[in-house]
């Protein structure tokens, strides 16, 4: 009887006049339990001014998580347990932040995991100790909320399913804006670093062309007007050489970035590993300034393989190049290539040392005052684009040696 004269205090279809006539009519104790509840309400409105307020001031997604918790942790809700969980690969929910006894998992099949649209009270009994609530924001499902009082045994309050409608658009918003904001930081990120890489080898591209062409010209004039004999314009020459060699190495390096930060797509097509390794390390093993020689142990098997012929042109220029640049020493630079396990294997050694393997891929990571940090960078994307990975290392020993090696998965040439 009470509750019946308490809804119809509260209905919507009453005038002002009428209500406040009923109200008067009320028993003390029910205009006491009428006032409990507008400040309830009240509460439970400030608690939803706080949570919003708070995420429009901390754009971080992994802040966001918190906001949510936190406030739905308040002791205005009186909750045993709060739980935020967000969609996993397998399709299972990952708790990624929560207060209480919860699980750290739903797996795909369990109730709360598959549950996406509406929310659901206790879907093990009828006590209603347990709330579900999925947040959707542009039609994409974001987060799921579970809340539990059964550690206590109190009955969730039907009343908060109005509370929690406003509270799942709320957090759905704030996950999605918060994933889109994080998107965004990466991209502005991404493209600062590219801006201040750019910086610095627009610097060195003028400072070494304009150095090259001077070298060049100079040379050129002086093979005209001083070499007295072959020898000296063959000693001339090999300068001019050098100089066009590091200034082709330095436009393929910068080419091969521009294809990259543009989204180059791969074109697949037979390729012949062993012969392109041996014609590449014969034609720079003529223009090193020093002696060279190789060792190889190639498989047959890598004779006809499947790939991206000018990606994988430069990754072999790169890394023989590499071999030769910074290399010491009289022993030959082995070269090998296997099949092994379905991939494909190539590895590159060489005398000398590594100064920080774990850099040494990193985009604009030099140690050089003519080099753009970008060779090693575009070994390791070249072969990303095939499905594969690289590695370098130092192998001790006296000489140091240096192992360059990558593997792509083994497509085999079959022709038609």
């Amino acid at each position: 009887m009470r509750n019946e004269r308490l809804e119809e205090l509260l209905s919507e279809d009453l005038s002002t006049k009428e209500r406040i006539k009923l109200f008067r009519a009320l028993p003390d104790g029910l205009k006491e339990t009428l006032a409990l509840l507008l400040l309830e309400k009240r509460d439970r409105a400030h608690l939803i001014y706080s949570i919003t307020h708070q995420i429009l001031d901390n754009p971080s997604l992994e802040d966001r998580y918190q906001i949510i918790v936190d406030g739905l942790s308040s002791p205005i809700l009186g909750f045993d347990a709060v739980g935020l969980y967000i969609p996993n690969e397998d399709g299972g929910l990952s708790l990624v932040r929560g207060k209480g006894n919860l699980p750290a998992y739903f797996p795909p099949d369990s109730e709360i995991a598959s549950f996406r649209e509406h929310f659901r009270l206790d879907p093990k009994g009828p006590s209603h100790l347990e709330l579900i609530v999925p947040c959707v924001a542009n039609s994409i499902y974001q987060a799921t909320i579970f809340v539990s009082n059964k550690e206590g045994g109190r009955a969730i309050d039907p009343e908060l399913y109005h509370f929690f409608h406003a509270i799942a658009d709320i957090t759905a918003g704030a996950i999605y804006s918060g994933r889109e904001h994080t998107k965004l930081l990466k991209e502005i990120n991404r493209v600062s670093e590219l801006i201040e890489g750019m910086k610095g080898i627009v610097s060195m591209l003028g400072h070494d062309i304009r150095n090259s062409v001077v070298t060049i010209g100079g040379l050129a004039r002086r093979i005209q007007k001083l070499a007295q004999s072959p020898e000296d314009t063959k000693r001339y020459a090999g300068i001019v050489g050098e100089v066009a060699q590091s200034m082709e190495r330095l436009l393929d390096e910068l080419v091969a970035f521009a294809d990259i930060q543009s989204g180059y797509t791969p074109q697949i097509r037979p390729y012949n590993l062993n012969e392109r390794l041996q014609t590449i390390c014969n034609t720079l093993k003529e223009r090193a300034n020093r002696k060279v020689e190789f060792s190889y142990d190639l498989s047959k098997k890598a004779d006809e393989i499947i790939a991206d012929p000018r990606l994988m042109d430069s990754i072999l220029r790169n890394l023989i190049g590499n071999a030769i640049s910074h290399g010491y020493g009289n022993s030959p630079i082995e070269v090998k290539t296997e099949i092994k396990d379905g991939k494909l294997y190539c590895s590159v050694i060489n005398d000398g040392e590594l100064l920080d393997p774990s850099k040494i891929f990193d985009k604009f990571y030099t140690t050089s005052k003519r080099g753009t940090g970008l060779g090693c960078w575009i070994i390791k994307r070249n072969i990303e684009l095939h499905g594969g990975k690289v590695t370098a290392r130092n192998i001790p020993g006296e000489p140091p040696r240096v192992l360059f090696e990558f593997y792509i998965p083994h497509i085999p040439y079959i022709p038609q």
